[in-house]
């Protein structure tokens, strides 16, 4: 599974930009979406792309890591820097957050097996465990989210488990992030 990755970091003192160093003992899996509907085309990966580098002032300290696609890798925040991602402080300072992007014409099994590839990396590079690979309503009880993982599709969370672990088990692994 082939992604472009790209580096967009966000510059220090931007509102979803800390600076605070940190050493990942997990890795939170998150989806953009609406919940289980259907995502607007408009809400593409340009749109999340401005989302991170403009904030918007109602979402000013939301952070990720990665944003991926059917077909790329974004970083924005480098993995040893804490990124508001969770809504938790616990979560925000230990983990590492990958959002998939979810719209209309994003294929959705490829956007989860290069989530679930960059995990493995992840999980590589930072010497994580895969029983700290974490939802982020694991951090959060009141969201859904990752809503379609929960919701069972494409193998729910346990099927994205067993690709992961499958990644791991064979070393596959994106080197450029590694």
């Amino acid at each position: 599974m082939e992604a472009k990755f790209t580096e967009r970091l966000i510059p220090l003192g931007a509102t979803n930009q800390l600076g605070q160093k940190r050493i990942p003992r997990h890795i939170t899996i998150h989806e953009c979406s609406l919940g289980l509907g259907k995502t607007p085309p408009e809400f593409n990966l340009n749109y999340y792309i401005r989302l991170m580098e403009k904030p918007e002032p109602e979402r000013k300290h939301v952070g990720y890591h990665y944003l991926v696609s059917d077909s790329e890798i974004i970083r924005f925040i480098p993995d040893e820097e804490v990124a508001r991602h969770t809504r938790t402080d616990e979560g925000n300072y230990s983990s590492i957050g990958i959002e998939r992007l979810v719209n209309e014409g994003t294929d959705f099994n490829k956007a989860i097996s290069i989530q679930a590839k960059l995990t493995a990396t992840l999980m590589v590079k930072w010497l994580i465990p895969l029983r700290n690979i974490k939802t982020h309503r694991d951090w959060r009880m009141d969201t859904n989210c990752p809503s379609r993982l929960l919701g069972g599709q494409n193998g729910g969370w346990e099927g994205f488990i067993l690709q992961v672990q499958r990644y791991f088990e064979t070393r596959e692994f994106f080197e450029e992030i590694l």
